[in-house]
């Protein structure tokens, strides 16, 4: 019997997942190596573990679904690759496994589908396609303006990483954005992404409020964010004297935005959008 540590947890502490040796994770790839062999004997193709799962009890994974766009046997086959680079990937750390499995499954994949077709899976699958989905939220694009969000994404990632959040990305951000959608349009979508105008918006609604409040919340925290780069960039200040202009321009941001809201409505959004407000420092 293989066991990792931390099996049974104390009833103080955090449950953890199970570890294993790098003795143990050879053996249980070993393991799972013979299973595979069997399975293709029984089944006549390779499988992994997960899709052994999923035709037992009736799932459909995401990269089954999202291979739905492709014909009946390239649809196969494309799914047939994603199981062998899953395969490649079933004990690596949690660390390693994502970007490693998105690299292999593009390299199977582009063994098998045309360049259109490969464009059109990482456009439903690739982490930087799934990024810009979940920042859309409400913000309505046309394909073309998704795929030029994607590119840009694409460019982003590359430069400084999928989960730097730097003020030097932000600026790049900015061009990157304008450059595929047009500065008018890029505006809209870092307005219509942005928590802080998402929320202000919503509370306004549920408020009862006029919504170009939420207009005016967020063109206050951009003349925030820039008057608080313009301090932190400004050499001729001291520690105290830069900490003292920053604590002004949160007590002002704050009083400006309560003043727009009301006492209730800022109140709300001090607990969701709002958080924009307590983070200056």
């Amino acid at each position: 019997t293989i066991r990792g540590t931390n099996q049974g947890g104390k009833f103080w502490q955090r449950n953890r997942q199970a570890e294993f040796t790098t003795e143990q994770k050879a053996q249980l790839k070993a393991v799972d190596e013979e299973r595979q062999a069997a399975l293709k004997e029984v089944l006549g193709r390779e499988i992994s573990s997960q899709n052994v799962i999923d035709l037992l009890f009736l799932q459909v994974r995401g990269d089954a679904a999202q291979t739905g766009f492709l014909s009946g046997d390239k649809r196969d086959d494309a799914r047939a690759a994603i199981e062998r680079a899953d395969r490649q990937v079933e004990w690596l750390d949690d660390s390693k496994r994502q970007r490693e499995q998105e690299r292999l499954r593009l390299a199977e994949l582009a063994k098998i589908l045309t360049p259109e077709e490969l464009d059109d899976y990482k456009l439903r699958n690739s982490s930087s396609a799934n990024a810009v989905r979940n920042s859309l939220r409400d913000f309505q694009v046309s394909p073309e303006e998704f795929r030029a969000l994607v590119t840009a994404r694409e460019v982003l990632d590359k430069e400084f990483g999928q989960r730097s959040s730097s003020q030097r990305r932000q600026k790049r951000e900015a061009e990157e954005l304008a450059r595929a959608l047009g500065p008018e349009r890029a505006a809209e979508y870092a307005r219509g992404t942005d928590l802080a105008w998402i929320n202000a918006r919503q509370i306004a609604e549920r408020e009862g409020l006029n919504l170009d409040v939420a207009d005016k919340v967020y063109a206050l925290k951009q003349s925030t964010d820039a008057a608080l780069e313009k301090i932190r960039a400004d050499q001729a200040l001291d520690g105290a004297q830069r900490q003292a202009q920053i604590a002004a321009v949160k007590a002002s941001a704050e009083q400006n935005a309560r003043a727009t809201l009301g006492d209730s409505a800022f109140n709300r959004y001090q607990g969701r959008g709002g958080i924009w407000i307590g983070n200056i420092r």
